[in-house]
């Protein structure tokens, strides 16, 4: 999926609108203008793809405007050389990254405010965010919702 749009909203590939859902399973990603795949309000599944050289985030969940509808499932894939944050989950998204490889972004690797209890961060290979003056963390909490997330087994490179 190779996409370009000189729209400043909603400026992704692949984006799941709010009550949709969408899965993408062995898709190569790419924008030169925007995310690679976003999801608000919606149900949204990414597996064993590869998301790379996005201008802003590679991968970005969000929650409805009340913040109590949204999941990702992003499980098994390659997140890397996008120039904002690998993977962004906020206003009240609930997400499972899981077994993935996301590193050389411009912001953090996985990036998580107000998330949703249920979140998961397991497996993965995380590097620290690229962009700016100095390195980022590798993960990145804001806002509520850090006691309900469990991280297992990751590893920063």
């Amino acid at each position: 999926v190779r996409h370009a749009s000189p729209s400043v909203a909603n400026n992704y590939a692949a984006f799941a609108t709010p009550g949709s859902s969408l899965t993408l399973e062995a898709c190569d990603v790419r924008s030169d203008t925007g995310s690679g795949v976003a999801a608000e309000g919606a149900t949204l599944a990414v597996r064993n793809c590869s998301i790379r050289g996005c201008k802003t985030h590679g991968v970005a969940v969000y929650g409805d405007l009340l913040g109590e509808f949204g999941s990702g499932e992003i499980v098994g894939c390659v997140v890397a050389d996008n120039g904002g944050d690998g993977v962004l989950l906020r206003q009240g998204a609930r997400g499972d990254v899981r077994g993935n490889t996301i590193t050389g972004n411009g912001g953090v690797s996985v990036e998580l405010v107000d998330v949703r209890e249920g979140t998961t961060l397991r497996d993965n290979v995380l590097g620290t965010g690229t962009g700016g003056k100095k390195a980022k963390p590798a993960v990145r909490f804001g806002g509520y919702g850090e006691e309900d997330v469990v991280a297992e087994n990751n590893r920063v490179v």
